[in-house]
C-alpha cells in the first residue's frame, strides 16, 4: 500500500517531573512566607517575613525590585529574590487588608444618632 504509514514505535522518554526548589516551597508562596536558606521562613539575615511591618516589608520589596531590574546578580539570587518579593507583596497586601477592616467611618443614623461603620471604598 502507498499511502499507508507504519506506527512509530512508542517513546520510551520519561523526564523526570519538574519540583519546587528546596529552599521555597509554593505553600509559603501563598501564605506569604519566604524560607531561607535554612528553610526557617527567614532571609539570609534571620528576618522572618511575618515580623516585618508593612512599611519595612515594602521598603525590602522596593529593593528587591531595584536588584532585579538592574539584573547585576547571579540566576540563582534573582530567583531566590523573586520569590522573597512575591511573598513580602502578599504580606502587604495582607497588611492593607487589616488595616482596611480596622478603618471606620462616622455615620449618622436614621434616628440622629451617631455610630460607626464598615469603611467601604466604593
Amino acid at each position: 500500500m502507498r499511502g499507508a504509514v507504519a506506527p512509530r514505535p512508542a517513546c520510551r522518554y520519561n523526564p523526570a517531573p519538574l519540583q519546587q526548589p528546596k529552599a521555597v516551597m509554593s505553600d509559603d508562596i501563598k501564605h506569604g512566607v519566604s524560607r531561607g536558606p535554612s528553610g526557617s521562613g527567614a532571609d539570609e539575615n534571620g528576618i522572618d517575613i511575618a515580623s516585618l511591618s508593612f512599611e519595612q516589608a515594602l521598603t525590602e520589596l522596593e529593593s528587591i525590585v531595584r536588584k532585579l531590574e538592574q539584573g547585576t546578580i547571579e540566576l540563582d539570587q534573582a530567583v531566590g529574590a523573586y520569590e522573597r518579593g512575591v511573598a513580602l507583596k502578599r504580606h502587604c497586601e495582607a497588611k492593607l487588608a487589616e488595616a482596611r477592616m480596622k478603618v471606620e467611618r462616622i455615620s449618622l443614623g436614621p434616628d440622629g444618632s451617631v455610630g460607626t461603620a464598615p469603611f467601604d471604598a466604593t
